[in-house]
C-alpha cells in the first residue's frame, strides 16, 4: 500500500531510469500477519525495487554485544568450562526493561503493544543468538533451526499504571495493548531440550536493563551478558558465583565499525567467582549507534550485520 507507493515514487523520481540506484531498508513490524509481511514484500518489488536492493533490517542486530554474542560465548565459555547446552545450563533469561514509559508515543504503540514492539523481532533474534552453536559455520541457518523449534509454554501480559492516560490511544473492543510481556519458551532442539527460555520485556519498569543470563545447572552460578551498551551504558560479560578456570588475558572483539581492532582484556573476577570476565567500560572505546552501523553497511554493501533474510 503506502510503502509500495513510496518505493514507486523513489524508482520513478530518483532512479533516473536505473533501478539499481534505489535501495529500500525496512524495519519491523511488517504488518499483523505473515500475509501482511508478504504483501509488503510483494508491493516493494512490484514498485520496481530489485530484490537484491530490498533490505529488511533489525537494529538490535547492530548492538555490539548482540552481533558478537556467539563469539563472546565461545571465548568466555572456555574460561568457565561452560557447556552451551542442557547439560551445563538450566535456564536462560533475556531481559529488556525500559525505565521510561511511552512518554507521548501512544500513537506508535497503539495497536502494537510490547509483543510486536519487542518480542517478535528484536528479542527473538537475541534468543537465537543466545542459543545458537557458536561454532556453527552458517549462523543464519542455525538460528532459523532454533526459531522453527521454539514454542510458547507460558505468557503473562500487563499494563503499567497510567498507560491509558497516554495521548493518541484508541479503544480496542477485542484486545488490549500490553506494556509488559513475560514469556516462557521451550526450544525443542536436542542441545536445549528441557531448558526454559524466559523473555521479559516492559516499559515504565523503573530500571533500564538489556541482559542475557545463563543459569548454571547444578549450582548457583549465573553468567550475564550486558547486551545494550549503546542504550544503557553497560556492556560486558560478568559472573556471579561462577569461578573462572583461567583468568589470564583474553583477546575479544573491539567496538567500532567493520575495521575495529580486537582488544586484549584481563578478567576481574573474585575468588568466589563474581565480577567481570570482559568489561567494555573504558570511555575511550567508541560504540557507534545501531542505525549508524546499518547506514554504513548499506553504503558499503556489507549485509552480514543487522540484516535479516526473507523469505526464509
Amino acid at each position: 500500500a503506502i510503502f509500495g507507493r513510496w518505493a514507486q515514487a523513489a524508482v520513478d523520481n530518483w532512479g533516473g531510469g536505473d533501478k539499481r540506484r534505489i535501495h529500500v531498508a525496512a524495519e519491523k513490524p511488517f504488518g499483523n500477519s505473515l500475509e501482511d509481511a508478504q504483501k509488503l514484500h510483494d508491493d516493494l518489488l512490484a514498485a520496481g525495487v530489485l530484490e537484491a536492493n530490498l533490505h529488511l533490517v533489525d537494529h538490535w542486530l547492530s548492538f555490539f554485544m548482540n552481533r558478537n554474542l556467539p563469539t563472546l560465548r565461545h571465548i568466555v565459555g572456555r574460561r568457565l568450562g561452560a557447556s552451551w547446552d542442557a547439560s551445563g545450563i538450566s535456564k536462560v533469561v533475556i531481559t529488556e526493561y525500559e525505565e521510561r514509559g511511552l512518554q507521548g508515543r501512544g500513537g506508535f504503540f497503539d495497536g502494537v503493544g510490547q509483543v510486536r514492539d519487542m518480542v517478535q523481532s528484536h528479542l527473538l533474534q537475541v534468543l537465537a543468538l543466545a542459543l545458537v552453536d557458536p561454532t556453527a559455520k552458517d549462523i543464519r541457518a542455525a538460528k532459523l533451526a532454533i526459531l522453527n523449534r521454539t514454542t510458547v509454554a507460558e505468557c503473562r501480559l500487563a499494563q503499567y499504571d497510567g498507560f491509558l492516560l497516554q495521548p493518541k490511544l484508541t479503544y480496542h473492543p477485542d484486545f488490549a495493548d500490553a506494556t509488559l510481556c513475560e514469556l516462557t519458551l521451550g526450544v525443542e532442539v536436542e542441545s536445549w531440550q528441557g531448558v526454559p527460555v524466559v523473555i521479559a520485556t516492559g516499559k515504565a519498569m523503573g530500571d533500564t536493563r538489556y541482559t542475557v543470563e545463563y543459569h548454571r545447572r547444578g549450582g548457583p552460578g549465573v553468567l550475564t551478558f550486558e547486551v545494550g551498551k549503546e542504550e544503557t551504558g553497560l556492556g560486558g560479560v560478568r559472573v556471579t558465583a561462577w569461578k573462572l578456570r583461567d583468568d589470564s588475558e583474553i583477546i575479544v572483539p573491539g567496538p567500532g565499525f567493520a575495521s575495529a581492532a580486537p582488544l586484549t582484556v584481563t578478567p576481574k573476577v573474585s575468588e568466589e567467582g563474581s565480577g567481570y570476565v570482559v568489561n567494555y567500560t573504558d570511555p575511550r572505546l567508541y560504540f557507534p549507534k545501531p542505525y549508524a552501523l546499518m547506514a554504513a553497511s548499506l553504503l558499503t554493501h556489507d549485509y552480514e550485520q543487522a540484516f535479516v533474510a526473507y523469505p526464509a
